[in-house]
């Protein structure tokens, strides 16, 4: 009767009746309209699963039956249900035409991450970007380590003193709410622009003795350590130096960031690496002998050639 609705029992019976001795396998009209359905975009398991995939077109134990009498057909079968998987992966989210917000995807941010294409709702972005904000606690946290040095890129990306890999748990805040607490407090501003550019100020000549008042912190030696970068060979010798220079009095505790990249920088031309930066060849000095039983150097290979 048309519009009844049939039990499962009912609906198991009424199958098990329309495949009674019916040979194993799939008749041959059949696995011809199977493999049409796949061939039009359809998979194995849309077709043989049934339930909320729709009516199944013929049970799971019946195709492998036919894949065993069959290798070929059922290899082609296997062949196109995975291309077909393949694409339908994520089609849904494909042919999303709006966010969960109802904003339009038109002009939806698309990029690569993880492995896969990405699209961003740009009003979505948008909002968030404005609303962020940064609270009470997050405000002490950044202003303490702006004071004490650390970075800007530290900061929001996570970025270590020197460059390196992002470490999310060296984050303090996230980019759109520290910049939005940047244009709505100038005094913050002004912190962040100080420090900024103290850090880029190289300082050539020092104040005098006791010019400055300097009261040691436990930790100043770890905080000073962090800012030079990690390929710094010599961090010892500029912690120390640095140290000497604050408790003489020569400079003060916000020269700090800006001492550790002129140091960085001496220390680094004074006591390079083995290897040269580019390439893996190791430093030679100019005054190597060039042979065990000759006087020249590699200074005068490189002035007046090897034959002169």
């Amino acid at each position: 009767m048309v519009g009844v609705q049939l039990s499962r029992s009912e609906i198991q019976r009424a199958a098990e009746l329309r495949w009674r001795n019916v040979p194993a396998g799939i008749p041959a009209v059949l696995a011809e309209v199977f493999m049409n359905r796949l061939r039009g975009g359809s998979t194995i398991r849309k077709l043989t699963g049934g339930g909320q995939l729709g009516p199944a077109l013929v049970s799971y134990k019946r195709f492998k039956r036919h894949c065993e009498l069959h290798p070929r057909w059922g290899a082609e079968a296997w062949r196109l249900s995975d291309i077909n998987g393949r694409f339908g992966k994520g089609a849904r989210l494909r042919g999303l035409t709006r966010c969960h917000l109802g904003h339009s995807l038109s002009d939806a941010l698309v990029y690569w991450q993880n492995g896969y294409i990405k699209r961003d709702c740009r009003t979505c972005r948008r909002l968030r970007r404005d609303n962020a904000t940064m609270t009470q606690e997050a405000v002490k946290r950044v202003t303490a380590a702006i004071q004490n040095g650390v970075t800007v890129s530290q900061i929001i990306h996570g970025v270590p003193a020197g460059g390196g890999r992002r470490d999310p748990a060296l984050v303090l805040v996230h980019p759109p709410a520290f910049y939005r607490y940047r244009r709505e407090n100038p005094k913050f501003e002004a912190l962040v622009q100080d420090a900024i550019s103290a850090r880029r100020h190289r300082p050539r000549e020092f104040a005098q003795l006791n010019t400055f008042t300097y009261r040691y912190t436990p930790g100043d030696e770890a905080v000073i350590r962090q800012m030079l970068p990690g390929w710094l060979t010599t961090k010892d010798d500029v912690v120390n130096d640095i140290m000497i220079l604050l408790f003489e009095g020569r400079v003060d505790r916000a020269q700090v960031p800006a001492l550790a990249n002129y140091f960085a920088n001496q220390h680094s031309g004074q006591f390079p690496t083995r290897f040269a930066k580019f390439g893996n060849s190791p430093l030679l000095s100019l005054d190597e002998a060039l042979f065990d039983d000759g006087s020249g150097t590699v200074g005068d290979k490189v002035t007046r050639g090897l034959w002169d």
